[in-house]
This record gives structure tokens, sequence and C-alpha cells, in this order.
């Protein structure tokens, strides 16, 4: 779940990385299979308003078996210049 977090926070600030923040308001992750191998994390942003940004993401295994999927809501917050 922490990488879910981590990309899916990146795929949330992917618009403006410098100017924001994003802090975790929620999180759903469904586990379908272990990993027994190295795993890439994907994630998308598909919606994104000035302050909230919804995201989804899944894990796959080096044979492309979906091993995870979550979704996640951030609150963006304005980083100081």
């Amino acid at each position: 779940m922490s990488a879910f977090d981590f990309t899916l926070s990146a795929a949330a600030r992917a618009h403006d990385p410098l100017q924001f923040g994003a802090v975790t308001i929620e999180m759903s992750t469904h586990f379908y299979e272990s990993a027994r191998t190295s795993v890439h994390v994907m994630a998308r942003c598909p919606r994104r308003g000035k302050s909230i940004a919804f995201c989804e993401g899944e894990i796959r295994d080096e044979t492309g078996k979906l091993v995870a999927v979550a979704r996640a809501t951030f609150k963006l917050i304005a980083l100081n210049k």
C-alpha cells in the first residue's frame, strides 16, 4: 500500500509537481495475487480539480499478471514559495 500511496500521489501532483503537495484522504486497495517477482506500479489521475485529485493504479508482476489495484483521493496542498 505504501508503493500505491507514493505512486498515486505522484500522479495527483504530476501537472504541477513543484507547486502542490498531496495528502491522502482515502485509499481502497484490492490484492489479487501474491507477488513472486519484481513488480511494476502504474498510476493515473483521471480527474483532478483545484484542490482534490482522484487517482487509480495497478501493480503487475514481471509476467504482466495483475497483482493489486487501488483507488485514492488526495487533497492538493499549495506549497509555499
